[in-house]
């Protein structure tokens, strides 16, 4: 009698100490389950900076950044080439190769947008790589010379100073052309009618600089 009474009052502890465990035991594997799954989402973030996969809210500020730096360095050099197009340059002489003047500004805004575009693709698959940084470079330095150019040639009617500027301009565009190639190949392609037309343009410069010197 004695012994099932002990019994009895045995299985309630057995019973909680069984749902105790039970329970300790959902609450570590829960534990366990939450940090698999962070290590997992760690590694998936780190897979998808190496591949270039980046968030979308990454990407648009990306995206965001490059268009205000290409948009600016169009900005200035517009702000040298529309005023004077009319006016100093049509009174200059110039090869038989001239383009007409309204041809500018829609080429021009073509070669900013694949540039834009080109340089997106590239940056969303060097960020958080050695290229990064030289990526940046390259196409920071053909921008600058880009945004010179024009206020060299234009704004400040000197062709002749404008020689070496635009060819800075072409050896910096050959180089971002070259990088981009090796890291995506679209965006380099993208990139050649860019280097076709600062070619161009540069023909253009020594042409009319060597037409108007003084005699």
């Amino acid at each position: 009698m004695c012994r099932a009474n002990n019994r009895a009052k045995k299985q309630p502890v057995l019973v909680k100490l069984k749902l105790k465990t039970a329970v300790t035991l959902c609450f570590i594997q829960k534990n366990i389950s939450k940090k698999i799954g962070e290590i997992h989402m760690e590694r998936d973030e780190e897979r998808s900076l190496k591949s270039g996969n980046l968030p979308s809210r990454a990407r648009s500020v990306d995206l965001i950044v490059i268009a205000a730096f290409v948009f600016a360095a169009g900005y200035i050099g517009s702000r040298s080439t529309l005023p004077n197009i009319a006016t100093w340059y049509e009174g200059l002489e110039k090869p038989f190769f001239n383009p007409p003047n309204w041809l500018f500004g829609p080429v021009w805004t073509l070669l900013y947008l694949t540039m834009i575009w080109a340089c997106w693709r590239v940056i969303g698959k060097v960020r958080g790589t050695s290229l990064f940084f030289p990526v940046i470079g390259v196409f920071g330095v053909q921008l600058f010379f880009n945004a010179l150019w024009p206020v060299v040639f234009f704004g400040m009617h000197q062709p002749g100073f404008a020689v070496p500027v635009v060819l800075a301009l072409d050896l910096s565009v050959y180089a971002t052309v070259g990088l981009f190639y090796k890291i995506d190949r679209n965006a380099g392609l993208s990139q050649l009618p860019y280097a076709a037309w600062v070619s161009f343009a540069s023909l253009l410069n020594i042409a009319v600089f060597a037409l108007n010197l003084p005699r």
